[in-house]
């Protein structure tokens, strides 16, 4: 009998477990694993684990690996997810697309694909519900589709479709622009079964306009009676928000209800004076589920958005909604006793009462009371500073919600309860708000993005130093871990940042170099690091040197690696920092926070 030392366990195992457990691995795993031996190769091209694939943050997949996984495996997929994969060629995309016969959904957002080639490539996929893609220039691209009789096919099959626009911006502040509105058919002539609507802006660092800004004209609005889902991102793109808009109002005429509204940053002032617009809007409201109405100054609720009529409402966000106090939160808890997700960053009066002008609680105590499945909840960027019971009636309310999974909260509203005369912070009333010096708010000027070695390794003994506290002393952070086991996601958060731009891990990737001006980095040392953005005080020539040797040294070991070396003060920056793909440049530019931003299990 062979010893137990030398048996090979992994043998003995059948292929159903086997596969089973390859269920679970990333499809970047699969397509180096499928290269280990014949069994694996064959069991990697199995419909049960390839049915799905997903490469959205693959950043070590190349051209070349790309082509040999689908080599076996083509005719089982059905779910293709390339989206961000910007350093994977347009020839072999086309390549890998052709090869998926019965794909059902595909996904090539910031892709480098033109508008021609993405028309030829949904041509024999006449079984697609969903495509989502990266559109430049809209105008080119329903030129195409109006000349393609096998793309118009496909997209009469369509359920979802995911616009993301990435409009050339070439005009520079200062100069004269000429903007054409213009309005033609569009692509929804096309598409006859379409239930969800998804536009995507492109987050746009001040570099001008686009020449056209283009409102669709839908001629066969019964083309349009199915759709349910309607959202746009919160990126202020002119291009993306124009065509989104103008699709809005032309639906408008068909009163639908939706099942998702998502349109941050509307002006309900303007619309109200589009009729078909607000019957549309109260007319949905009993189908409601999700819903943006983000960054407006107007009362809510209010006439137009009826939320007392909105009894379905699982998701809602309401950030840097000024006119939002306490009682509008009691509103929204009796109307919506099944909400979800509630995102409420930024908005300064949610704890406070505008008729009794007093802090006020009393309706985050309804709304976790009254929607027992909360389980997402943002109320980052609100500054409290009192020092009445009230603060700590707030935390105490938080820990009433029991399904909390995720929760960002401001560090001003956490405080430290003492009895009186102790020192480290102020006391009021035998409470200590946390100051400067208490043990989660660190002496000294506040911090700029980066943290430094002294004070990470100065955290340490704080935290150490807090163990020996009294026992007479209790802190909202630990209430807070207490009082919601099931948190997952936790963010204290303040002024805008979501986490340290230098973590631990990156600080000690930063190594200075015999030169004060330039950084030298150890990408070795910091192996997941795939963006660099680098505003320095040299000259362009010598940026671009130092780009393109990091470039060239890693561009085997790391394909997706970007590197952005520029002059801090070249006029330029704005168009540079665009040319980032667009996945990193919110990732680099957008630090808030992300908690409730958008639906649970939304995908765009």
């Amino acid at each position: 009998m062979e010893s137990s030392c030398t048996m090979n366990w992994f043998q003995r195992l059948s292929d159903d477990v086997i596969l089973k457990i390859l269920s679970y691995m990333k499809t970047d795993d699969l397509c180096s694993l499928c290269r280990v031996n014949k069994l694996f190769e064959r069991l990697c091209a199995d419909r049960a684990v390839v049915r799905n694939c997903d490469f959205e943050e693959s950043f070590i997949v190349t051209d070349k690996v790309l082509k040999n996984f689908f080599r076996t495996c083509c005719s089982h997929v059905e779910y293709l997810n390339l989206n961000h994969c910007y350093w994977i060629s347009g020839r072999t995309i086309e390549m890998v697309v052709a090869k998926c016969k019965n794909l059902q959904a595909l996904a090539l957002i910031d892709c480098n694909l033109t508008s021609k080639r993405i028309c030829k490539l949904i041509t024999s996929l006449q079984d697609l519900t969903l495509l989502a893609f990266t559109v430049h220039n809209i105008r080119e691209f329903d030129l195409e589709l109006n000349n393609s009789p096998g793309a118009q096919r496909t997209m009469q099959n369509l359920r979802t479709l995911c616009l993301h626009f990435k409009v050339e911006l070439p005009l520079k502040p200062g100069v004269s622009i000429s903007i054409q509105f213009t309005r033609q058919p569009s692509l929804f002539e096309h598409c006859r079964n379409l239930e969800e609507f998804h536009v995507i802006g492109q987050p746009v660092i001040s570099c001008g306009m686009p020449r056209d800004l283009l409102q669709p004209h839908v001629t066969k609005l019964d083309n349009l009676k199915n759709l349910k889902e309607l959202s746009i991102n919160d990126a202020i793109d002119p291009a993306a928000r124009i065509f989104f808009f103008g699709t809005l109002l032309e639906i408008s005429r068909l009163q639908l209800q939706f099942r998702t509204l998502l349109k941050p940053t509307a002006n309900f002032d303007r619309y109200e004076r589009k009729a078909d617009f607000i019957k549309c809007l109260k007319h949905t409201m009993p189908c409601i589920e999700n819903l943006d109405v983000s960054r407006t100054f107007a009362e809510f609720p209010n006439s137009v958005i009826t939320i007392e009529k909105a009894p379905k409402l699982k998701f809602l966000n309401i950030v840097e909604s000024h006119e939002v106090d306490s009682s509008s939160l009691s509103s929204i808890a009796d109307a919506c006793p099944g909400l979800v997700s509630l995102n409420c960053r930024n908005c300064p009066k949610i704890f406070h009462n505008k008729s009794l002008q007093v802090e006020d609680t009393t309706g985050l105590q309804d709304l976790v009371l009254k929607c027992q499945y909360l389980q997402h909840l943002n109320l980052s960027a609100i500054h409290f500073h009192k020092v009445s019971d009230v603060a700590w009636n707030l935390v105490s309310h938080i820990c009433d919600t029991k399904e909390l999974q995720s929760l960002a909260i401001s560090p001003c509203c956490l405080a430290v309860r003492k009895r009186a005369g102790d020192s480290g912070g102020t006391v009021t009333g035998g409470k200590r708000l946390l100051t400067p010096g208490s043990e989660l708010m660190p002496s000294g000027k506040r911090r700029r993005v980066g943290v430094q070695r002294s004070n990470v390794e100065s955290s340490v003994h704080q935290r150490s130093a807090s163990t020996s506290r009294s026992s007479s002393e209790s802190n909202d952070l630990e209430r807070l871990v207490n009082g919601c086991p099931h948190i997952k996601h936790f963010e204290l958060i303040n002024a805008g940042l979501s986490r340290p731009a230098f973590n631990k891990e990156y600080n000690n990737g930063l190594m200075p170099k015999h030169s004060c001006y330039t950084p030298c980095l150890s990408y070795t040392q910091v192996k997941t690091l795939i963006a660099l953005q680098l505003f320095m005080g040299d000259t362009l020539a010598s940026c671009k040197k130092i780009q393109t040797h990091i470039q060239k040294s890693f561009e085997k070991d790391r394909p997706a690696l970007v590197t952005t070396i520029f002059p801090l003060l070249h006029e330029d920056v704005p168009h540079v920092v665009n040319s980032i793909p667009t996945k990193h440049l919110e990732d680099l530019t957008i630090l808030s926070s992300y908690v409730s931003q958008k639906p649970p299990g939304w995908i765009w």
